[in-house]
Protein backbone atom coordinates (compact mmCIF):
# COMPACT_ATOMS: atom_id res chain seq x y z
CA UNK A 1 0.00 0.00 0.00
CA UNK A 2 3.17 2.33 -0.15
CA UNK A 3 1.92 3.49 -4.23
CA UNK A 4 -1.21 4.49 -1.87
CA UNK A 5 -0.01 6.32 0.45
CA UNK A 6 3.06 8.63 -1.83
CA UNK A 7 0.47 9.58 -4.58
CA UNK A 8 -2.21 10.38 -1.65
CA UNK A 9 -0.15 12.34 0.36
CA UNK A 10 2.61 13.73 -1.46
CA UNK A 11 0.40 16.22 -3.62
CA UNK A 12 -1.16 16.99 -0.74
CA UNK A 13 2.31 17.52 0.75
CA UNK A 14 3.55 20.05 -1.50
CA UNK A 15 0.58 21.97 -1.51
CA UNK A 16 0.44 22.79 1.19
CA UNK A 17 4.53 23.00 1.91
CA UNK A 18 4.87 25.90 -1.18
CA UNK A 19 1.27 27.71 0.35
CA UNK A 20 2.70 28.14 4.00
CA UNK A 21 5.30 30.65 2.41
CA UNK A 22 3.19 32.10 0.61
CA UNK A 23 1.05 32.87 3.83
CA UNK A 24 3.63 33.83 6.05
CA UNK A 25 4.31 36.99 3.53
CA UNK A 26 0.97 37.85 2.78
CA UNK A 27 -0.40 37.04 6.69
CA UNK A 28 0.36 40.56 7.73
CA UNK A 29 -0.79 42.34 5.54
CA UNK A 30 -4.29 40.81 5.72
CA UNK A 31 -3.86 41.47 9.80
CA UNK A 32 -3.49 37.61 10.71
CA UNK A 33 -1.11 38.43 13.25
CA UNK A 34 -1.04 36.42 16.82
CA UNK A 35 0.56 38.44 19.33
CA UNK A 36 2.21 37.29 22.81
CA UNK A 37 -0.05 37.77 25.34
CA UNK A 38 -0.72 36.54 29.08
CA UNK A 39 -2.25 33.45 28.12
CA UNK A 40 -0.23 32.61 25.22
CA UNK A 41 3.34 31.08 25.48
CA UNK A 42 5.03 32.48 21.83
CA UNK A 43 7.14 35.63 22.48
CA UNK A 44 7.09 36.90 18.74
CA UNK A 45 4.40 37.97 16.76
CA UNK A 46 3.72 35.36 14.65
CA UNK A 47 1.67 34.69 11.31
CA UNK A 48 -1.66 33.11 11.49
CA UNK A 49 -3.58 31.69 8.14
CA UNK A 50 -1.39 28.21 8.19
CA UNK A 51 -5.43 27.17 8.29
CA UNK A 52 -5.83 28.09 4.69
CA UNK A 53 -2.32 26.16 3.70
CA UNK A 54 -3.76 22.93 4.98
CA UNK A 55 -7.16 24.11 3.38
CA UNK A 56 -5.46 24.14 0.04
CA UNK A 57 -3.77 20.95 0.72
CA UNK A 58 -6.45 19.13 1.23
CA UNK A 59 -8.89 20.64 -1.57
CA UNK A 60 -6.66 21.51 -4.23
CA UNK A 61 -5.48 17.60 -5.37
CA UNK A 62 -8.77 16.75 -4.91
CA UNK A 63 -10.12 18.93 -7.16
CA UNK A 64 -7.31 18.41 -9.72
CA UNK A 65 -7.98 14.74 -9.23
CA UNK A 66 -12.13 15.44 -9.51
CA UNK A 67 -11.44 16.78 -13.18
CA UNK A 68 -9.45 14.52 -14.15
CA UNK A 69 -11.94 12.02 -13.30
CA UNK A 70 -14.88 13.70 -14.87
CA UNK A 71 -12.95 14.68 -18.11
CA UNK A 72 -11.73 10.69 -18.60
CA UNK A 73 -13.27 8.85 -21.61
CA UNK A 74 -12.40 6.11 -23.59
CA UNK A 75 -12.08 2.08 -21.91
CA UNK A 76 -11.18 3.71 -18.99
CA UNK A 77 -14.65 5.10 -17.98
CA UNK A 78 -16.99 2.42 -19.81
CA UNK A 79 -14.90 -0.57 -18.28
CA UNK A 80 -17.44 -1.03 -15.13
CA UNK A 81 -21.06 -1.04 -17.63
CA UNK A 82 -18.96 -3.38 -20.28
CA UNK A 83 -17.45 -6.04 -17.59
CA UNK A 84 -20.31 -7.21 -15.48
CA UNK A 85 -18.80 -9.29 -13.53
CA UNK A 86 -16.69 -7.10 -12.29
CA UNK A 87 -19.86 -4.96 -11.43
CA UNK A 88 -20.80 -8.18 -9.26
CA UNK A 89 -17.85 -8.45 -7.79
CA UNK A 90 -17.88 -4.63 -6.32
CA UNK A 91 -21.58 -4.73 -5.50
CA UNK A 92 -20.51 -7.59 -3.30
CA UNK A 93 -18.31 -5.36 -0.64
CA UNK A 94 -20.23 -2.62 1.52
CA UNK A 95 -18.25 0.31 1.34
CA UNK A 96 -17.05 -0.89 -2.31
CA UNK A 97 -17.10 1.52 -5.63
CA UNK A 98 -17.44 0.21 -9.03
CA UNK A 99 -21.63 -0.34 -8.60
CA UNK A 100 -24.48 0.89 -6.80
CA UNK A 101 -25.18 -1.28 -3.62
CA UNK A 102 -26.80 -1.13 -0.25
CA UNK A 103 -24.01 -0.28 2.79
CA UNK A 104 -23.71 1.15 5.48
CA UNK A 105 -22.27 4.56 6.52
CA UNK A 106 -21.92 5.03 9.93
CA UNK A 107 -25.44 4.14 11.17
CA UNK A 108 -27.57 4.32 8.40
CA UNK A 109 -28.17 2.30 5.79
CA UNK A 110 -28.13 4.02 2.55
CA UNK A 111 -28.02 3.15 -1.69
CA UNK A 112 -24.20 3.86 -2.52
CA UNK A 113 -21.42 2.97 -4.67
CA UNK A 114 -18.38 1.32 -3.59
CA UNK A 115 -14.82 3.14 -3.54
CA UNK A 116 -13.08 0.82 -2.16
CA UNK A 117 -13.15 -2.45 -3.94
CA UNK A 118 -14.14 -4.71 -6.55
CA UNK A 119 -12.64 -5.52 -9.85
CA UNK A 120 -14.43 -4.44 -13.28
CA UNK A 121 -13.23 -5.87 -16.44
CA UNK A 122 -10.78 -4.91 -18.99
CA UNK A 123 -11.83 -2.54 -21.82
CA UNK A 124 -12.29 -6.03 -24.07
CA UNK A 125 -13.89 -7.78 -22.15
CA UNK A 126 -11.29 -10.13 -20.84
CA UNK A 127 -10.17 -9.53 -17.10
CA UNK A 128 -7.13 -8.82 -16.08
CA UNK A 129 -6.21 -7.37 -19.19
CA UNK A 130 -5.35 -4.05 -20.12
CA UNK A 131 -7.12 -4.05 -23.65
CA UNK A 132 -5.51 -1.20 -26.26
CA UNK A 133 -3.32 0.21 -23.58
CA UNK A 134 -1.06 -2.66 -22.64
CA UNK A 135 2.23 -2.29 -23.96
CA UNK A 136 4.11 -6.10 -23.31
CA UNK A 137 7.49 -4.64 -24.17
CA UNK A 138 7.09 -1.14 -22.64
CA UNK A 139 9.48 0.01 -19.33
CA UNK A 140 5.99 0.23 -17.40
CA UNK A 141 6.13 -3.82 -17.59
CA UNK A 142 9.23 -4.37 -15.77
CA UNK A 143 10.50 -5.85 -19.18
CA UNK A 144 13.17 -2.99 -19.80
CA UNK A 145 16.82 -4.21 -20.97
CA UNK A 146 20.36 -3.44 -19.98
CA UNK A 147 21.02 -0.96 -23.04
CA UNK A 148 17.85 0.89 -22.11
CA UNK A 149 18.33 4.76 -22.21
CA UNK A 150 18.35 6.93 -18.37
CA UNK A 151 15.24 8.24 -19.28
CA UNK A 152 13.09 4.46 -19.47
CA UNK A 153 15.26 2.89 -16.66
CA UNK A 154 13.74 6.33 -14.39
CA UNK A 155 10.40 5.02 -15.81
CA UNK A 156 10.66 1.40 -14.89
CA UNK A 157 11.48 2.95 -11.52
CA UNK A 158 8.73 4.54 -10.68
CA UNK A 159 6.88 1.56 -12.08
CA UNK A 160 5.70 0.23 -8.84
CA UNK A 161 4.19 3.86 -7.91
CA UNK A 162 2.37 3.99 -11.53
CA UNK A 163 0.98 0.82 -12.11
CA UNK A 164 -1.26 0.23 -9.17
CA UNK A 165 -2.05 3.34 -9.30
CA UNK A 166 -2.86 3.43 -13.21
CA UNK A 167 -5.00 -0.06 -11.94
CA UNK A 168 -6.65 1.50 -9.26
CA UNK A 169 -8.17 4.16 -11.44
CA UNK A 170 -8.88 2.01 -13.83
CA UNK A 171 -11.04 -0.39 -11.55
CA UNK A 172 -12.79 2.54 -9.46
CA UNK A 173 -13.74 5.54 -11.86
CA UNK A 174 -16.85 4.50 -12.07
CA UNK A 175 -17.53 4.59 -7.98
CA UNK A 176 -15.77 7.67 -7.68
CA UNK A 177 -17.46 9.25 -10.13
CA UNK A 178 -20.04 8.31 -7.52
CA UNK A 179 -18.41 9.33 -4.66
CA UNK A 180 -17.64 13.30 -5.90
CA UNK A 181 -20.96 14.78 -4.91
CA UNK A 182 -20.73 13.54 -1.19
CA UNK A 183 -16.69 14.55 -1.39
CA UNK A 184 -17.36 17.64 -2.35
CA UNK A 185 -20.09 18.20 -0.05
CA UNK A 186 -17.95 17.46 2.68
CA UNK A 187 -15.36 19.61 1.75
CA UNK A 188 -18.05 21.96 1.45
CA UNK A 189 -18.72 21.61 5.08
CA UNK A 190 -15.13 22.12 5.84
CA UNK A 191 -14.60 25.26 3.66
CA UNK A 192 -17.60 27.13 5.57
CA UNK A 193 -15.73 25.97 9.53
CA UNK A 194 -12.44 27.43 7.46
CA UNK A 195 -13.21 30.57 6.53
CA UNK A 196 -15.50 31.10 10.24
CA UNK A 197 -12.13 30.24 11.63
CA UNK A 198 -10.30 33.09 9.21
CA UNK A 199 -12.67 35.32 10.00
CA UNK A 200 -12.03 34.83 14.03
CA UNK A 201 -8.98 34.79 13.42
CA UNK A 202 -8.77 38.36 11.75
CA UNK A 203 -12.16 39.85 13.97
CA UNK A 204 -12.42 37.81 17.16
CA UNK A 205 -16.01 36.59 16.36
CA UNK A 206 -18.40 35.93 19.40
CA UNK A 207 -18.34 32.14 20.65
CA UNK A 208 -22.18 31.83 20.10
CA UNK A 209 -22.09 32.79 16.84
CA UNK A 210 -19.47 29.96 16.17
CA UNK A 211 -20.54 27.49 18.00
CA UNK A 212 -23.96 27.87 15.91
CA UNK A 213 -22.07 27.86 12.66
CA UNK A 214 -20.61 24.76 13.96
CA UNK A 215 -23.55 23.35 15.03
CA UNK A 216 -25.56 23.75 11.65
CA UNK A 217 -22.60 22.59 9.84
CA UNK A 218 -22.29 19.48 11.33
CA UNK A 219 -26.25 18.78 11.05
CA UNK A 220 -25.63 19.21 7.46
CA UNK A 221 -23.52 16.71 7.39
CA UNK A 222 -25.91 14.61 9.43
CA UNK A 223 -28.80 15.31 7.03
CA UNK A 224 -26.33 13.77 4.16
CA UNK A 225 -26.71 10.31 5.93
CA UNK A 226 -23.61 9.96 7.84
CA UNK A 227 -24.20 8.83 11.22
CA UNK A 228 -22.52 7.36 14.11
CA UNK A 229 -23.14 3.47 14.65
CA UNK A 230 -24.83 2.63 17.96
CA UNK A 231 -26.98 0.00 16.68
CA UNK A 232 -30.15 1.71 17.97
CA UNK A 233 -33.57 2.24 16.30
CA UNK A 234 -33.69 5.93 17.73
CA UNK A 235 -32.52 8.09 15.20
CA UNK A 236 -32.77 11.51 17.07
CA UNK A 237 -30.32 9.68 19.54
CA UNK A 238 -27.67 8.95 16.93
CA UNK A 239 -27.98 12.14 14.99
CA UNK A 240 -27.79 14.38 18.20
CA UNK A 241 -24.38 11.89 18.79
CA UNK A 242 -23.06 12.61 16.02
CA UNK A 243 -23.58 16.38 15.74
CA UNK A 244 -22.15 16.34 19.37
CA UNK A 245 -19.44 14.19 18.20
CA UNK A 246 -18.13 16.44 15.13
CA UNK A 247 -18.84 19.97 17.12
CA UNK A 248 -16.78 18.17 19.84
CA UNK A 249 -13.78 17.19 18.23
CA UNK A 250 -13.89 20.93 16.29
CA UNK A 251 -13.42 22.47 19.34
CA UNK A 252 -11.25 19.82 20.78
CA UNK A 253 -8.47 20.25 17.86
CA UNK A 254 -8.95 24.43 18.58
CA UNK A 255 -8.18 23.94 21.86
CA UNK A 256 -5.25 21.49 21.36
CA UNK A 257 -3.56 24.07 19.11
CA UNK A 258 -1.94 26.34 21.90
CA UNK A 259 1.96 25.21 21.60
CA UNK A 260 4.16 24.55 18.39
CA UNK A 261 2.95 21.29 15.99
CA UNK A 262 1.05 20.22 18.37
CA UNK A 263 -2.75 20.12 17.01
CA UNK A 264 -1.16 19.41 14.09
CA UNK A 265 1.45 16.57 15.12
CA UNK A 266 -1.66 14.84 17.01
CA UNK A 267 -4.18 15.13 13.91
CA UNK A 268 -1.58 13.20 11.58
CA UNK A 269 -0.68 10.64 13.89
CA UNK A 270 -4.76 10.19 14.67
CA UNK A 271 -4.73 9.59 11.01
CA UNK A 272 -1.78 7.59 10.77
CA UNK A 273 -3.70 5.36 13.29
CA UNK A 274 -7.14 5.39 11.41
CA UNK A 275 -5.78 4.50 8.19
CA UNK A 276 -4.24 1.04 9.31
CA UNK A 277 -7.20 0.64 11.01
CA UNK A 278 -8.88 1.09 8.05
CA UNK A 279 -6.44 -0.95 5.50
CA UNK A 280 -6.03 -3.81 8.07
CA UNK A 281 -8.18 -6.44 9.02
CA UNK A 282 -8.00 -10.28 10.13
CA UNK A 283 -11.09 -10.99 8.34
CA UNK A 284 -10.31 -13.30 5.12
CA UNK A 285 -13.01 -11.42 3.09
CA UNK A 286 -12.30 -7.67 4.06
CA UNK A 287 -11.63 -5.29 1.85
CA UNK A 288 -10.29 -1.76 2.39
CA UNK A 289 -11.78 0.85 2.73
CA UNK A 290 -9.76 3.11 0.39
CA UNK A 291 -12.23 6.42 0.27
CA UNK A 292 -11.90 7.35 3.60
CA UNK A 293 -8.25 5.91 3.94
CA UNK A 294 -7.35 8.19 0.71
CA UNK A 295 -9.22 11.54 2.51
CA UNK A 296 -6.96 11.26 5.45
CA UNK A 297 -4.06 10.44 3.91
CA UNK A 298 -4.54 13.57 1.53
CA UNK A 299 -5.09 15.26 4.98
CA UNK A 300 -1.92 13.63 6.30
CA UNK A 301 -0.13 15.29 3.43
CA UNK A 302 -1.51 18.57 4.19
CA UNK A 303 -1.04 18.23 7.85
CA UNK A 304 3.10 16.93 7.68
CA UNK A 305 3.45 20.25 4.69
CA UNK A 306 1.93 22.94 7.26
CA UNK A 307 4.02 21.12 10.23
CA UNK A 308 7.16 22.16 8.02
CA UNK A 309 6.52 25.90 9.29
CA UNK A 310 4.77 25.49 12.31
CA UNK A 311 7.80 22.90 14.00
CA UNK A 312 9.42 24.91 16.57
CA UNK A 313 9.96 27.48 16.89
CA UNK A 314 6.91 27.88 14.75
CA UNK A 315 6.87 30.46 11.69
CA UNK A 316 3.27 30.20 10.91
CA UNK A 317 0.39 29.38 13.13
CA UNK A 318 -2.67 26.85 11.70
CA UNK A 319 -5.03 29.49 13.88
CA UNK A 320 -9.00 28.47 14.12
CA UNK A 321 -9.00 28.14 10.49
CA UNK A 322 -6.86 25.66 10.70
CA UNK A 323 -8.21 23.37 14.27
CA UNK A 324 -11.60 23.75 12.86
CA UNK A 325 -11.00 22.51 9.64
CA UNK A 326 -8.50 19.60 10.54
CA UNK A 327 -11.11 18.60 13.83
CA UNK A 328 -13.90 18.64 11.23
CA UNK A 329 -12.08 16.25 8.56
CA UNK A 330 -10.92 14.08 11.77
CA UNK A 331 -14.44 13.48 12.24
CA UNK A 332 -16.26 13.35 9.35
CA UNK A 333 -13.45 10.65 8.40
CA UNK A 334 -14.79 8.52 11.72
CA UNK A 335 -18.31 8.57 11.24
CA UNK A 336 -18.07 7.55 7.21
CA UNK A 337 -15.75 4.90 7.82
CA UNK A 338 -17.04 1.44 9.13
CA UNK A 339 -15.34 -0.99 11.68
CA UNK A 340 -17.80 -3.56 12.20
CA UNK A 341 -19.00 -5.65 9.30
CA UNK A 342 -18.78 -9.05 7.63
CA UNK A 343 -17.25 -10.77 10.33
CA UNK A 344 -15.60 -8.35 12.48
CA UNK A 345 -16.62 -7.61 16.39
CA UNK A 346 -19.17 -4.79 17.29
CA UNK A 347 -16.59 -3.57 19.80
CA UNK A 348 -14.30 -1.96 17.00
CA UNK A 349 -16.66 1.20 16.56
CA UNK A 350 -14.48 2.03 19.48
CA UNK A 351 -11.55 2.43 17.22
CA UNK A 352 -12.15 6.31 17.02
CA UNK A 353 -12.98 6.78 20.85
CA UNK A 354 -9.03 5.30 21.35
CA UNK A 355 -7.28 7.02 18.81
CA UNK A 356 -8.66 10.54 19.73
CA UNK A 357 -8.72 9.53 24.00
CA UNK A 358 -6.15 12.67 24.58
CA UNK A 359 -7.50 15.39 22.29
CA UNK A 360 -10.69 14.65 24.16
CA UNK A 361 -9.12 14.33 27.46
CA UNK A 362 -7.73 17.59 27.14
CA UNK A 363 -11.23 19.27 25.74
CA UNK A 364 -12.79 17.78 28.58
CA UNK A 365 -10.14 18.91 31.31
CA UNK A 366 -9.85 22.13 30.06
CA UNK A 367 -13.70 22.53 30.29
CA UNK A 368 -14.15 20.88 33.64
CA UNK A 369 -11.35 23.57 34.91
CA UNK A 370 -13.13 26.57 33.50
CA UNK A 371 -16.65 25.28 34.89
CA UNK A 372 -15.17 25.33 37.88
CA UNK A 373 -13.51 28.38 38.50
CA UNK A 374 -17.31 30.06 36.96
CA UNK A 375 -15.51 31.02 33.59
CA UNK A 376 -16.59 30.29 30.70
CA UNK A 377 -15.55 27.43 28.76
CA UNK A 378 -14.94 29.70 25.69
CA UNK A 379 -12.37 31.69 27.69
CA UNK A 380 -8.81 31.20 26.46
CA UNK A 381 -6.22 30.53 29.64
CA UNK A 382 -3.03 28.13 30.16
CA UNK A 383 -5.01 25.17 31.62
CA UNK A 384 -4.34 22.96 28.59
CA UNK A 385 -2.77 19.82 29.33
CA UNK A 386 0.17 20.64 27.45
CA UNK A 387 0.24 23.95 30.20
CA UNK A 388 -0.54 21.31 33.00
CA UNK A 389 2.87 19.22 31.61
CA UNK A 390 4.98 22.29 31.36
CA UNK A 391 4.30 22.80 35.19
CA UNK A 392 5.31 19.84 36.24
CA UNK A 393 8.92 20.83 35.03
CA UNK A 394 8.76 19.78 31.47
CA UNK A 395 9.76 21.93 28.27
CA UNK A 396 7.48 23.06 26.12
CA UNK A 397 9.06 20.89 23.34
CA UNK A 398 9.00 17.71 26.23
CA UNK A 399 5.31 18.58 26.51
CA UNK A 400 4.80 18.19 22.66
CA UNK A 401 6.22 15.07 22.83
CA UNK A 402 4.50 13.50 25.62
CA UNK A 403 0.81 14.53 23.89
CA UNK A 404 2.25 12.43 20.95
CA UNK A 405 3.33 9.47 22.84
CA UNK A 406 -0.12 9.70 25.29
CA UNK A 407 -1.56 9.81 21.67
CA UNK A 408 0.16 6.71 19.74
CA UNK A 409 -0.02 4.97 23.35
CA UNK A 410 -4.41 5.08 23.51
CA UNK A 411 -4.25 4.53 19.35
CA UNK A 412 -2.34 1.64 19.33
CA UNK A 413 -4.52 -0.20 21.31
CA UNK A 414 -7.50 0.78 18.61
CA UNK A 415 -5.68 -0.79 15.46
CA UNK A 416 -5.90 -4.82 17.49
CA UNK A 417 -9.88 -3.60 18.53
CA UNK A 418 -11.01 -5.78 15.51
CA UNK A 419 -8.81 -8.93 16.21
CA UNK A 420 -9.92 -9.49 20.02
CA UNK A 421 -12.47 -11.17 21.39
CA UNK A 422 -15.18 -8.59 24.44
CA UNK A 423 -12.64 -9.64 27.31
CA UNK A 424 -9.65 -8.16 25.34
CA UNK A 425 -11.42 -5.06 23.95
CA UNK A 426 -12.28 -4.39 28.07
CA UNK A 427 -8.27 -4.90 28.72
CA UNK A 428 -7.93 -2.48 25.66
CA UNK A 429 -10.20 0.19 27.01
CA UNK A 430 -9.32 -0.29 30.30
CA UNK A 431 -5.40 0.45 29.46
CA UNK A 432 -6.38 3.75 27.64
CA UNK A 433 -8.30 4.77 30.84
CA UNK A 434 -5.08 3.81 33.08
CA UNK A 435 -2.78 5.73 31.07
CA UNK A 436 -5.38 9.02 31.04
CA UNK A 437 -5.94 8.19 34.74
CA UNK A 438 -1.92 8.53 35.09
CA UNK A 439 -1.63 11.58 33.62
CA UNK A 440 -4.22 12.95 35.66
CA UNK A 441 -2.44 11.82 38.99
CA UNK A 442 0.67 12.91 38.09
CA UNK A 443 -0.71 16.63 37.37
CA UNK A 444 -2.61 16.46 40.35
CA UNK A 445 0.75 15.02 42.29
CA UNK A 446 2.84 18.00 40.47
CA UNK A 447 -0.30 21.08 41.89
CA UNK A 448 0.15 20.30 45.15
CA UNK A 449 3.89 19.99 45.55
CA UNK A 450 4.48 22.98 43.81
CA UNK A 451 1.08 24.66 46.83
CA UNK A 452 3.62 22.67 49.63
CA UNK A 453 0.73 20.70 50.09
CA UNK A 454 1.16 17.07 51.80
Amino acid sequence: MSWLVLAAALPSFIVAWLTGFLVRRWAPRWGLIDRPGHRKVHTQPTPLGGGLAIWLGVVVPLAVGSVALLVSSGPHSSGVSRGSSGVRSGAATAGSANSPAVVRVGGATQQAVAADSGAAAAPDGEPGREGPHRRPDGPFEGQGRSSESPRAVGAEGLAWLWQPLRQLLREHAAGLRYRLPQLWALLGGGTVLMLLGLADDRYRLDWRLRLAVQTVVAIFLVSLGWQITLYSEARWLTAGLTVLWIVGLVNAFNMLDNMDGLSAGVAAIASILLVAALLISPAEDFRPQLFVAGLLLVLLGALAGFLWHNRPPARLFMGDAGSYFVGYCVAAATIMATYTRDRLPTHAILTPLCVLAVPLYDACTVVCIRLRERRSPFEGDKSHLSHRLVELGMSKGQAVLTIYLLTATCGLGALVLNQVNEAGAWVILTLVGCVLLLVGILETAGRRGRNGDR
